[in-house]
């Protein structure tokens, strides 16, 4: 049935009743280990879709596939889910599907985290409702992907654009996992703020990145803490972790230093962008003004044309017949 192959895909291991759910929805045949690590590497390498900015890359942590999902993805995980974490974040009103079969091809699963966002942007409510639409699929033993696409109602220019994102997860031959994490912003309208846009969405996401990426170090760390194999294991893995957290709290610092001065930068560029508009309707009214001008005095020209015309044509009508008023016509002409 459905919820078996979504627990047995978590896991990596196709049961043969499993499969042949799977293959209701388009699956494949059984694929040998040597095939999915070949597609594994395929996905991981892919160009297609482009993900611009890469925030993490080989970041190493002392866990495994099945314990990666168990603690941050599973439906069961509470503590360090996505979910939590959004909440750390100022998120209200959390919303997040099961995972479910996606019937596109049988072996990804499908879910949906909704919630509603504070929103520190000119021109924009306080708070927006958004939502993140999430794949995963895993490749046995070989590694597994989750990928999201991000979209924001409710705020001015945010019908333009989404934002997908990937996380990759791949085993290391120490026993943990490295994970890479990228992203890219997508628009799907024209508008003059693309670079306003971009530059508050890469930012933002960043900072979403470097913080998620704290709290699966915090997760580890309480987790080796109090785990007796984990107090066992090697300093190799408790010095990766402390040497990510000193890291993280270098960024973070930084991350504040400019925080101050990103929203008075986007008032700016706005401000920049208005006096632009005003300038460009100002020279388009003096082109207006000009060509209106212009077209008046061509007027003049050609009527003045057309009293010397008929000024001729009425002398060389008085010299024809005497008896003809060549002065009376020209002047009730000019009457007029």
């Amino acid at each position: 049935c459905k919820r078996s192959l979504v627990n047995e895909i978590t896991k990596g291991k196709i049961s043969e009743s499993g499969r042949k759910t799977a293959k209701k929805y388009g699956a494949s045949d059984a694929k040998s280990s040597d095939e999915l690590r070949a597609e594994w590497s395929k996905h991981r390498d892919s160009k297609t879709p482009t993900y611009a900015e890469t925030v993490t890359k080989g970041f190493r942590l002392a866990c495994t596939l099945d314990e990666y999902f168990d603690l941050f993805l599973s439906n069961d995980s509470e503590q360090y889910s996505y979910g939590s974490y959004q909440r750390k974040l100022g998120d209200s009103e959390l919303d997040v599907t099961p995972w479910q079969l996606s019937e596109e091809d049988g072996m990804s699963l499908r879910r949906v985290v909704s919630y509603v966002h504070p929103v520190n942007a000119p021109m924009a409510p306080p708070s927006a409702a958004a939502s993140k639409t999430q794949r995963f699929r895993r490749w046995g033993e070989h590694g597994m992907c989750i990928e999201t696409r991000t979209e924001v109602k409710d705020v001015p220019m945010t019908d333009c654009f989404h934002v997908d994102d990937q996380i990759l997860i791949e085993p290391t031959p120490d026993g943990g996992v490295s994970i890479t994490s990228r992203f890219e912003i997508r628009f799907i309208k024209r508008t003059m703020f693309r670079n306003i846009i971009t530059n508050t969405t890469k930012g933002e996401f960043v900072s979403w990145f470097k913080g998620y990426k704290m709290m699966l170090v915090d997760a580890l760390k309480e987790r080796s803490d109090g785990d007796a194999k984990g107090e066992q294991g090697t300093e190799t893995g408790k010095e990766e972790l402390e040497s990510a957290e000193a890291k993280l709290l270098t960024y973070e610092a930084n991350a504040a230093s400019s925080a101050a001065t990103t929203k008075s930068e986007i008032y700016l560029r706005i401000l920049l962008v208005l006096v632009a508009i005003l300038v460009l309707l100002q020279w388009m009214m003096m082109v207006q003004m000009r060509a209106t001008n212009k077209a008046y005095l061509e007027m003049s020209a050609n009527q003045d044309r057309m009293y010397a015309t008929l000024s001729q044509m009425l002398e060389e009508a008085a010299r024809v017949d005497p008896s003809c008023d060549a002065t009376a016509s020209l002047s009730s002409t000019s009457d007029v």
